[in-house]
């Protein structure tokens, strides 16, 4: 005789786990090269389906990439935040260097909702960061010739990074920068030379990588 199979009441059923939903982070980049190089590296690093990382790159000046981040952002929010849409962020990077309307870029950004990576001067500071600290006013040339002799993966002609040469030492550049900008903030000097909050962005991407 067969015996028959108990089944539990459908009330003791283990339920299917949920998954989260996708995350989207979409990055509106100042440079063409550099930015994007970067961060197509972490996003490959990541290999994460919780995580959508979008970079749209050489925008142009801060306000153009602020302008679009800001577009971008009010298209989500007229479609109506579904599930996957309710925690998306929108960020706009870019650099001081030597752009006027900066602090207006700035302001715009803020007062729309769109998250800011900034630099000053610029996005090789952060990148530096990786590698060792820097905390005297520099410029954007005196930054980048620093760069190509202590980092063999950054390209100065190209202005490209090789990502995984710098990946074992993000949760320092993140560290290092935090600290920069408290002294910065210290100084009565907010966003000053030299400072990058690029360390916000990187966070928040693994933030919501680990839930």
């Amino acid at each position: 005789m067969t015996r028959r199979r108990h089944v539990p009441p459908r009330s003791l059923r283990r339920k299917p786990a949920k998954r989260k939903p996708k995350v989207a982070i979409v990055l509106f980049c100042e440079g063409g090269r550099t930015e994007p190089t970067y961060f197509e590296g972490l996003r490959r690093s990541l290999n994460n389906s919780l995580v959508q990382v979008e970079i749209v790159g050489g925008v142009g000046v801060p306000q153009t990439v602020v302008d679009r981040a800001v577009e971008r952002l009010q298209r989500i929010r007229r479609r109506g935040a579904s599930s996957f849409e309710r925690n998306d962020e929108v960020w706009a990077l870019f650099d001081e260097d030597e752009h006027p309307h900066v602090a207006e870029a700035v302001a715009r950004a803020s007062a729309r909702g769109v998250s800011i990576g900034y630099s000053n001067p610029c996005f090789e500071l952060w990148l530096l960061l990786h590698i060792c600290d820097h905390d005297a006013p520099v410029d954007r040339k005196k930054l980048q010739k620093k760069l190509s002799k202590v980092c063999g993966s950054y390209n100065a002609k190209s202005k490209s990074v090789n990502f995984n040469a710098l990946e074992g030492e993000l949760e320092t550049a993140e560290m290092r920068a935090e600290a920069m900008e408290h002294r910065r903030n210290k100084e009565g000097a907010p966003g000053g030379n030299p400072s990058t909050t690029v360390y916000k962005l990187t966070r928040s991407i693994k933030a919501h990588m680990w839930g």
